[in-house]
């Protein structure tokens, strides 16, 4: 909490300097309530480590649902999130949304699901609800496919290596999947054509998926370049979404990135870098500290769990590494990936609690006469 005060401090004094103050109040109040309001509100509910995973079925079911959207619209052209919005978007021949606004989006929700849903079949009890969450991840896994983006691939493939190393992810599980991605390639060589296709134009500077690449590389040193112009903007950037308004098309070539209305890419692909010219370096680092403070804590609190506990807290670390990875390759313009990620930091930081774990390393105390615990207490 202490540490989302701090930020929510540096992005106050970013829009004191804003050179967009609406569109940098409008951003402050949309951290203030679906991040630091939503944070506690979570921290209050979660009582119990069933509450806890009540929170990630919930959120792997309403994701599966989403897959199954995608599916349909796949298959059939419904668009949903057209339905719900009133909104009007163009057909896109690259990939679906289903409830995100972004394809990619979608994609790296899929990701997120998928990691949830191996830690549930771990959880789960009885045939039915083993096969019920099974049907979920074979919908989430083509969904992802559908999204036709590289990212939530190698978010998978963090995810998956998260869950292994913390014990999640038995041998069965893996060999099932993968002789059904055999199968799968085998019925239908145009997956892997596809697959080896996206990943073999992501190194070609002559193709649109290239230059995409590289664009997001490029705007680290866009912001850099930017903010060292000025003692003000170093320190606390342009504001918050000011680059929604910004003019960066010198620094690309005709309609290769930069902004969303002069050139051709939807949106500053690189959250981070994002951050760092709209916050600057104040803003950014305590971003950044808080990022490696939630992966920390959750470490410590799963080494220091067992049983259900490390499943639950297993599954938040994937979510969260997914999602900061998604950060450097995407602007998160979806709320339901912030909500989800700040759920697995609020269950991480609540856990240790709920089984009267310490978050902090047990220390000695030989110079005070205490014992351990007593220490402890102490400092409590």
């Amino acid at each position: 909490m202490r540490s989302l005060i701090a930020l929510a401090a540096a992005q106050l004094l970013s829009l004191t300097f804003s050179e967009q103050p609406l569109a940098s109040l409008k951003y402050f109040l949309s951290f203030t309530f679906e991040v630091l309001i939503f944070y506690v509100i979570l921290s209050l509910g979660i009582r119990s480590t069933e509450d806890a995973m009540k929170l990630l079925r919930a959120a792997a079911y309403g994701l599966g649902v989403v897959a199954l959207l995608a599916t349909i619209q796949k298959y059939s052209g419904f668009d949903i999130f057209v339905m719900l919005t009133g909104s009007l978007r163009a057909q896109n021949d690259l990939g679906v949304n289903a409830t995100y606004a972004h394809r990619i989006l979608l994609g790296y929700a899929m990701a997120m699901a998928i990691s949830l849903l191996f830690v549930l079949l771990k959880d789960a009890h009885g045939s039915k609800q083993r096969s019920w969450l099974w049907v979920l991840l074979l919908l989430s896994i083509g969904a992802c496919y559908f999204s036709t983006s590289r990212g939530p691939w190698l978010g998978i493939i963090f995810g998956m290596g998260v869950l292994t190393l913390m014990r999640c992810v038995s041998m069965k599980t893996i060999t099932v999947i993968l002789a059904l991605t055999t199968l799968v390639l085998i019925a239908r060589p145009g997956v892997w054509e596809t697959i080896s296709g996206l990943s073999k134009e992501t190194f070609e500077q002559d193709t649109l998926k290239g230059r995409s690449y590289s664009y997001r590389w490029r705007l680290w040193y866009v912001a850099y370049a930017e903010i060292i112009k000025d003692p003000i903007r170093l320190l606390f950037g342009y504001g918050g979404e000011s680059t929604e308004s910004m003019d960066l098309s010198r620094y690309f070539a005709s309609e290769s990135g930069g902004t969303t209305i002069l050139l051709g890419f939807t949106s500053w692909d690189n959250n981070f870098a994002c951050n760092l010219i709209e916050f600057g370096v104040i803003g950014f680092g305590c971003e950044v500290l808080i990022y490696f403070a939630v992966l920390k804590r959750l470490l410590l609190a799963w080494r220091r769990s067992e049983g259900r506990s490390q499943y639950i807290l297993a599954a938040s670390m994937a979510v969260a590494a997914i999602y900061l990875f998604a950060m450097s390759n995407v602007y998160i313009f979806s709320p339901q990936l912030k909500y989800l990620f700040w759920t697995v930091v609020a269950i991480g930081a609540a856990i240790p609690q709920l089984q009267g774990e310490v978050t902090e390393e047990k220390k000695d105390y030989p110079l005070f006469g205490k014992t351990q615990t007593e220490g402890i207490l102490c400092e409590a």
